[in-house]
């Protein structure tokens, strides 16, 4: 069953972009990695990894948030909190916006994130049980709550319309972009800054790995961040934060700004329960997906120029993948352009729909589709004839981008070009 949100009087576009990544912070330098094929994934400094086979981290390097942000006030920051700031200031900065005190309401935040400051917490938790709770330091105790990058945001930058975190694991880009549009059609605030924040810690990398999920993790192969290439096993862990101004398109204009897209709609897809320990689903029941996902978009389908692709290297999720790819557009005679960002960024779990978001954004603006990364040799469980090994120049409308395969739940977007 697929739930639909679409804007019916009043259109919600992106005024702003403000992107902290393996391949480049800000938008342009995000933007200049995708054109010139910037590999995000190398070995990981942050934490020792010779307790493991996997060894590959997709790491923001050159990170000085004080830069940034300034740097008062750094010292009670954490990695996460820190990235979630520099990410919203950037995107405040692109969008020409500035929160001042009379002005302060007509601010919210929205933020996805599953595991937010995971570190600090593990390290108090660790510190407490180990020398008691008087030994922690206060300035850091407020990192351990989920919610605490969103509200360190809002405080920061003074917003007080609202300061909400959303934990829906791989979904959690696309909740939080639903329900900011739901708040800007009630006309809650004037301006909302979503987006999501992951960072890559040796809590977060030993749990995936132990689930067996990284590429690398289990004896015999080779670790590798391949969408859709015959040796992909599992995918690179990365972080980085992503935030996206939203707001009314007549407010937009009326401040002669630059509007990077139009959001056309956003769909949620429900899937039966099975018991695959990680997806839901095997590719049996892609038909149905495929079916539903057709029904809904209906005329629509044949405009989508761009479709950013969720795949991360694991192997069942990119064959799904592959064949939604193959089933949806197969009545048309050419496949729309496709990129799958994640083999520049790894996947970041919680974030990788922000980066999504950006490929799209990308191809928009710029009329071109960037290559997928590492593809070198088909799979022939897994044909990826829509993908492009080099930058290519097309018109480009319309882009639709997903997240399928985990959970219970699918996300759907269309962002389209003003």
């Amino acid at each position: 069953m697929i739930k639909n949100i679409r804007q019916k009087h009043e259109e919600i576009v992106i005024s702003g972009v403000g992107v902290v990544s393996p391949i480049g912070i800000g938008r342009q330098e995000f933007w200049e990695g995708l054109d010139k094929g910037r590999v995000g994934t190398k070995p990981i400094s942050l934490f020792d990894t010779s307790g493991t086979r996997a060894k590959l981290g997709a790491e923001v390097t050159d990170f000085r948030p004080g830069d940034i942000i300034g740097h008062h006030g750094l010292r009670n920051y954490d990695r996460c909190i820190n990235l979630s700031l520099s990410a919203a200031k950037l995107a405040l900065e692109d969008a020409a916006l500035t929160v001042t005190s009379d002005k302060e309401n007509e601010f919210g935040i929205v933020l996805g994130s599953s595991l937010g400051s995971i570190k600090t917490i593990s390290e108090i938790d660790k510190q407490a049980l180990r020398e008691g709770p008087r030994s922690l330091d206060p300035g850091q105790c407020a990192n351990v709550v989920l919610c605490s990058p969103a509200s360190q945001s809002s405080i920061r930058f003074g917003i007080k319309g609202f300061s909400t975190t959303i934990s829906a694991g791989f979904n959690s880009t696309y909740c939080a972009f639903k329900y900011s549009l739901c708040l800007l059609r009630d006309k809650r605030v004037k301006y909302i800054l979503v987006g999501s924040v992951e960072e890559l810690c040796e809590q977060t990398f030993k749990g995936f790995y132990r689930l067996g999920l990284l590429s690398g993790s289990q004896n015999g192969h080779t670790e590798i961040n391949a969408p859709f290439d015959r040796r992909r096993n599992g995918f690179v862990l990365g972080e980085g934060a992503a935030m996206f101004v939203l707001e009314r398109k007549d407010t937009a204009l009326a401040r002669a700004t630059k509007l990077y897209a139009r959001i056309g709609g956003c769909w949620e897809q429900f899937v039966h329960r099975n018991s695959h320990k990680s997806l839901p689903y095997s590719l049996r029941h892609i038909g149905n997906i495929a079916n539903e996902l057709s029904s809904k978009l209906r005329n629509d389908l044949d405009k989508i120029d761009f479709v950013s692709l969720g795949a991360n290297s694991s192997v069942l999720g990119d064959a799904l993948e592959s064949n939604l790819m193959r089933l949806m557009f197969a009545k048309r005679t050419y496949y729309p352009g496709a990129g799958a960002v994640k083999s520049f960024t790894g996947e970041s779990y919680s974030a990788g729909g922000c980066f999504q978001l950006l490929g799209a954004l990308y191809a928009l603006d710029r009329q071109r589709v960037f290559p997928t990364l590492g593809f070198a040799y088909e799979d022939e469980r897994c044909p990826a004839p829509f993908l492009e090994r080099k930058n290519v120049n097309m018109s480009i409308r319309k882009a639709l981008i997903w997240n399928i395969g985990y959970g219970r739940t699918n996300y759907y977007m269309i962002l389209e070009k003003v």
